[in-house]
Parts: C-alpha cells; structure tokens; sequence
C-alpha cells in the first residue's frame, strides 16, 4: 500500500529502472517522501497502569478514546513490580532481596487499602466518581483505544525511549507496539528506524506527467485474503470500483480501518462498570455526535485515490489539512487529459454570490466559450509534447499547463474530519465541481458507516443553529408555553415519546434533550 501511494496507483514498473520494494521504500525515505508511509495506520486496546497511560494518551499524533473514572468504576487490576526488578533497579546497591520482599508487602497493603477506600467512597457514600477515584495510585490500571500511523508511531517509541530509563514499564510497551508495526509493514518499519542521515537507494527516473495521470484508475495488484479485522461487507464490494465524475475523471474507495459500530465500540471504553450502558450502538453513536463527542469517530478510516482537475483537487479539497493527501512521489503531476465543464454549467457570475453562479448563458455564447476552452487545453497539450520533444525538463512542461487539466491524488481521513469536509463540500454555496467530488466521497462513507452519516445529515448538514441575538426574534415567532413544553403527551406528536417499562408513557433521550432546549429557551 505504501508503494501504491506513492506512484498514485500505479506498479514500480512506471520507472525505467523498475525498482525491487525494498529499494524503493527506500529511495522514498532518502528523499524525505514520507505520506505514503502514513497510508498504515494501526489501532490498538491498551489496558496499562496509568503512569504507563501518561506518555501514550497525551501523544500529539495519536487518536484516543479512553475509559473515564468520572463515569465509571475504575478497574480493580494494577501493577506490582516483583522483588526481583525492586532489588536490580535500585539506588542502593545495598538493597538485599529481604529488603525487597518488604517493600513489596508495603506495596501491596497500601494498594489494598486504597482501593477498599475507593469502593467505600463510590459504593457505600456514592460519592462522585470523578472525586472518589483521586486518591488511587498511577499504577492502577485504565483502558483505552489508541491510534496511528506507522511515521509517528515509530517516531514516537524511539522518542519515548530517548527519553525514558531502560528499566521502565513504558519501555515493554514501546517494544510490543514496535513488534506489531514490523509484523505488519516489516520493510517500512525497519526502513523508518534506520540512520535517516544515511542515504542508501539510487536515483529513479521519473515517468512524464501524461504517463502518470492520463488513463484509467488501476485495480488493486493484491489478493483479498482472510481476517479478523471488522468488515463492511457493502464497501468491501465496492472497493477498487472507480465512480467517474467530472468527464474524464474518477474515483475509488481503496482501503478502510474500523466500520459502523466503531464510533460506539471506541466510546464505550469510557463506559464501563457502574453505567448504563446504551442497549443500541445507533442510539450511542446519534448520542455522541449531538453531545459533539468526537474521538469516537476519529477510529473509523477510509482511503480513496482520484483522477481530479487541479482545480477541484488540490487546489480545494487540499485545503482540509486534517485530511492526510499525496500525488505522485511527493508533487502534483499534470496529465494531458482536460476537463470540458458540461453545457448546463457556462453561467454568468452571480453578482450577488460572489463564490457562484448566476444565468446561463445564451446558446450561441456556450459555442464561443467551449471553443475557447478546447482551443487553449489543445494549444497547452502541443506544447507540452514539442517541449518534450526538445527534452525540456517536465517541471518546465508542467507549468505551461492550467488547473483545467487531470492530476492523481490519494486521500484519507477518519471520519470526524471527513464530517468536516462534507459539512463544507456539500453545502449549496460550495463551488458546483467540488460538491460532485464530495458526494462520492459521502456515498462511499454511508456504505461504511450508514449510522454515522446519517447522524453526520441530522445533526450537522440538516440543522440549524441560532446565536445569542436570534433567539428573541423566534420567541416572538413561536408560541409555545410551559405547559406544552413539560407535557409528555405533547411530544409524542414528533415521535419522542416511547412506553416506559410500568407502561406509563416518557420521553426518549432526544426528547428529553429537547424538552430542556425548550425550557432554556422560554
């Protein structure tokens, strides 16, 4: 997958010295080309003490979900050094196994009476859990779900190990999380934690921009083959399945990470013993995305490779940063296929929306302005192949070309920030080009995570939020009184009312939000 990244879809053979893996991962470490490595991403559940927890979970680069003692029972594990590793690390080389073996029952009693006091505090008083769980030890242990891609992870171990005393707990699990990434991606992986002021791979030639982009999106050059990993069988189906868009362009959904019930599974870490726990993940997931919780969504991902007009990507789907891109060995190339805008499309400006489009033009005007377009995209291709022909450098052939013409792009993200993405792409005032890009992306996401984008339409793209200063102008539009807002009866009329367990009629969780809605607002 990192060599596909690289070469936007296509084999090693592309180079005249058709390159074996090694050396060309190599040669993309040596010149810095490093996105391609992030197309590996690996989630893990990680149960550790929480002085482990303090260097894993706050790392800049990672995603998290962790479980959270302010709603719920700490876990009653923790961790007990041995007499032996007392006794070996100690400052004073004095220090006898006797000694250990001491300090070892000091240990384990006080750890014992802490969390007895723990359990009093959270059973018997019901103090609030969030206080009650203060006074545990770092040792003790947590839970939590953690994400990355395969640069900073080894980045980070190697950092955390600069860092940290040979002996540390944090130390086994630097070396578990190493083991997993070389059982994975074992080239790469050695690959990024090598010397990285050694270079040690030859120059490639590389192919000509029209090579690189103009022609189909290719099928994946790999066999499906068995897991345990969750599949979306409905994506599945359709991955390596180019969508064309835009005239001569395309896209397809080439890899994921996680599927619908992630969000939920990810969020439950945080609920564990002592809650209630939600009996439906479609409930959890609306939930999570109305209360804007979104770590959850942050471990679902979903990669796609295009054939896009510049104009449209990167020149505006490139601006999401949030969104991990690459091109061709680390720049943008420029085929000699163009795109021709459909007839329905040539409009005046709007004079009113600067960003968009007013009246179409006359039919007579259309002819006049495709001529034009096809006359300066034809003018630009003969030069392009004349300075070729000269052997002119293709940095210099690529910038005689306009952002008209067909680049190869690959993208990923997790769905939080895809969210993001559509939220802006699919909006009425997003320009006509990129709003096509974006609903290809939106129906490959609903084949991942129907629950999710579905929520992602209720909650983001089909609601509306008032400011501090409209709130009146409604109260002076809607006449709803506070006998309505506190009648159960009255919401059933929306669908928010269900049958209790005594029979008796209540709200669900969304009226019951919303009747709260109502009361702040009157």
């Amino acid at each position: 997958m990192v060599a596909r990244v690289a070469t936007a879809g296509h084999p090693l053979e592309i180079f005249p010295e058709k390159p074996e893996l090694p050396a060309f991962l190599q040669h993309l470490y040596d010149r810095g080309i490093l996105e391609p490595f992030k197309s590996v991403q690996m989630k893990f559940r990680i149960q550790s003490p929480i002085s482990v927890a303090l260097s894993l979970v706050y790392a800049k680069a990672a995603n998290v979900n962790e479980y959270s003692g302010r709603y719920s029972k700490m876990p009653e594990s923790s961790y007990t050094p041995c007499a032996e590793d007392i006794v070996s690390h100690a400052y004073d080389l004095r220090v006898c196994m006797d000694d250990a073996q001491q300090a070892l029952a000091l240990i384990e009693a006080a750890r014992k009476q802490n969390y007895q006091d723990y359990e009093w505090l959270v059973g018997e008083i019901d103090l609030a859990r969030e206080l009650a769980r203060t006074p545990l030890e770092l040792d003790n242990d947590t839970i939590f779900f953690w994400k990355m891609d395969l640069p900073s992870l080894l980045e980070f171990t190697q950092q955390q190990r600069a860092r940290t005393r040979k002996w540390a707990l944090l130390i086994e699990y630097l070396d578990t999380l190493e083991h997993a990434a070389y059982l994975l991606a074992p080239l790469s992986t050695s690959i990024l934690t090598q010397d990285r002021y050694e270079k040690k791979s030859p120059a490639l030639t590389y192919p000509t921009d029209d090579k690189v982009v103009d022609g189909p999106l290719l099928p994946a050059p790999w066999q499906p083959q068995n897991t345990r990993r969750p599949t979306a069988t409905s994506l599945e189906e359709r991955l390596f399945v180019p969508v064309s868009y835009l005239d001569k362009g395309a896209i397809q959904a080439v890899d994921y990470m996680g599927y619908d019930d992630a969000p939920a599974d990810s969020a439950r870490v945080s609920y564990g013993e002592g809650t209630r726990r939600l009996q439906e993940n479609k409930h959890l997931i609306k939930y999570l995305f109305r209360h804007r919780h979104t770590t959850p969504f942050e471990h679902v991902e979903i990669a796609f490779e295009g054939k896009p007009p510049i104009f449209v990507d990167p020149r505006q789907a490139g601006r999401h940063r949030t969104l991990e891109d690459h091109g061709f060995m680390g720049y943008v190339p420029v085929g000699d296929e163009y795109f021709m805008p459909p007839e329905e499309e040539l409009k005046h400006q709007d004079r009113k929306n600067r960003q968009g489009r007013g009246n179409l033009l006359d039919d007579e005007l259309k002819v006049t302005v495709l001529e034009c377009f096809m006359e300066g995209y034809e003018r630009e291709v003969q030069l392009a192949q004349e300075l070729r022909r000269l052997g002119v450098n293709e940095d210099i052939v690529r910038g005689r070309k306009g952002v008209g013409f067909y680049t190869r792009r690959w993208r990923t993200g997790d769905i939080h920030n895809w969210g993001h993405f559509l939220g802006l792409r699919l909006d009425a005032h997003a320009q006509k080009e990129i709003q096509l890009e974006a609903q290809i992306y939106a129906d490959f996401i609903r084949l991942l995570a129907p629950t999710t984008m579905e929520a992602l339409d209720d909650y983001q793209r089909n609601a509306v939020r008032f400011n501090r200063q409209e709130l009146p102008v409604l109260q002076s539009l809607l006449h709803i009184t506070q006998e309505q807002v506190n009648n159960v009866e009255w919401y059933r009329q929306f669908g928010f009312v269900i049958e209790g367990k005594d029979g008796v009629p209540k709200l669900n969780r969304e009226g019951e939000e919303l009747q709260a809605k109502l009361k702040r607002f009157l």
